[in-house]
């Protein structure tokens, strides 16, 4: 079972991190990186706690907002989503 969780992890990693890179479906990647962001945050890096070498924790916390931040509002005006969402729903007008 612990196999199957890395091959998630692996996997959702590449594809939200494409989506992300790529500004494509960035809400979607944003959710995909969440859940293991989260159990990065508050099972793996909380028992070193803050201020430790390394400031793992520091930067995981940081990730997860910036992820929950593009989950609600999505991608910025110069990403592909935007180019092509904007692009179908300005042909319909």
């Amino acid at each position: 079972t612990l196999h199957m969780w890395f091959s998630y992890i692996i996997i959702a990693h590449i594809a939200g991190g494409l989506s992300l890179v790529l500004g494509i479906f960035t809400r979607l990647g944003a959710l995909i990186h969440i859940p293991i962001l989260a159990a990065a945050v508050f099972v793996v890096h909380a028992e070193k706690g803050l201020m430790m070498g390394g400031q793992s924790l520091e930067l995981a916390a940081l990730v997860l907002f910036l992820l929950v931040i593009y989950f609600l509002f999505g991608a910025g005006p110069l990403s592909l989503d935007q180019y092509f969402f904007q692009k179908k729903s300005g042909a319909a007008s």
